[in-house]
Formats: C-alpha cells, sequence, structure tokens
C-alpha cells in the first residue's frame, strides 16, 4: 500500500504541474497564443496610423515640433517679391515653406501627414466635400486644375490632385483618391 501511495502522490503532483500556472493569467486571457504569419496590406496599416495634421501660419519650431526634425532645409529667394524663404524637406513625403517667419506652402504627397483631416488616399469625392463646406471654389489662371479642384478661404489657397488625374468634376470616379495637396497663402506670392 505505501507503493501504491507513492505513486498516487506522484500522479498527482505531475497532474497539477502539467496545468501550469494560472494564478497570472486573467479571465478569458490566453497564454498559449499562437503566432500567424498573416500578411497585413499597406493600406490596411495606413488605416490604423493617424496622418499629422500640418497647419499654415504657425512658425518653424511649430512646424518642426508637429513633423519631426528628419528634414533637408534648402534657403531661396522669391523671384517676384525678392523676399527668403526657406523649405523644409520631409523626403518625398513633404515639403514646407517658411516666409516671414511662418509656414506660407504646405506641399504633401504621403499619408503621413494630412491638412484640415484630409491626406493622401483619401476618396477625392468626401475629400471635396471636406473643403468645399468652408472653403470657397476659386479660380486660378496659373493652375491646369479646374476649378472644382481649388478652394480658398482667408488667402489661403487649396489645390487638390486625383490619381487620376485633372478631370471634370462629372467625371470624377466614385473611387478617385486624393494624390497631392497643395496650400499657398496667396498673399506671399
Amino acid at each position: 500500500m505505501n507503493k501504491l501511495s507513492i505513486i498516487a502522490v506522484l500522479f498527482l503532483s505531475v497532474v497539477l504541474f502539467s496545468c501550469g500556472n494560472t494564478e497570472n493569467k486573467t479571465d478569458g486571457e490566453d497564454t498559449n497564443k499562437e503566432t500567424t504569419n498573416e500578411e497585413v496590406t499597406p493600406e490596411e496599416v495606413v488605416k490604423e496610423v493617424a496622418a499629422i495634421d500640418v497647419k499654415m501660419d504657425i512658425s518653424k519650431d511649430e512646424i518642426i515640433a508637429i513633423m519631426g526634425n528628419d528634414f533637408t532645409e534648402e534657403t531661396g529667394e522669391n523671384e517676384m517679391t525678392y523676399e527668403k524663404y526657406t523649405e523644409l524637406k520631409y523626403g518625398e513625403d513633404a515639403t514646407i515653406t517658411i516666409m516671414n517667419k511662418k509656414v506660407s506652402a504646405i506641399y504633401l504627397s504621403s499619408n503621413k501627414y494630412s491638412f484640415n483631416g484630409v491626406k493622401i488616399g483619401d476618396n477625392a469625392k468626401t475629400s471635396l466635400k471636406t473643403f468645399s463646406n468652408s472653403y470657397e471654389n476659386y479660380q486660378d489662371r496659373f493652375s491646369d486644375a479646374p476649378e472644382f479642384n481649388l478652394f480658398i478661404k482667408d488667402n489661403t489657397k487649396i489645390e487638390l490632385q486625383f490619381d487620376i488625374g485633372y478631370v471634370s468634376e462629372q467625371e470624377l470616379t466614385d473611387d478617385a483618391k486624393i494624390s497631392k495637396i497643395l496650400v499657398i497663402d496667396i498673399t506671399t506670392l
């Protein structure tokens, strides 16, 4: 009987030990999670990342605080006004022009950044509605863009470019996307 008791104790010990330590588990938590190699598309990643909203009329220091220090800096002179400007180039993603110590132009070509909540890759029709609610349409004789692509408010001009090129409002398809955003303070032209 002594051998049987020892075997029973060993058996119970093995059973209890193999159940594992459950004191660190919370209700419903699975400690034996499997890792999967499911592929995530770039579009799915983009949906998860919030874009940094870029603003006009803020200082160089403020734009750097918003967008970060990973830029190259170039200086130049406006050919019409002879005013000096600085361009902060964030690779191929964005170019910010600083004139008179404030942001005077924004050129966005990446979904990392947005203007008024609109970013590259957003639906064109929805984006047009976003701007048309608070801006007026604007015809620019220096731009090839149709009037419905251009907006103006308080000397700020916005030009939206689409992945399908410049088309009339009637030709704009439901799946057209924003491909570039250009924002300019027209008083600095």
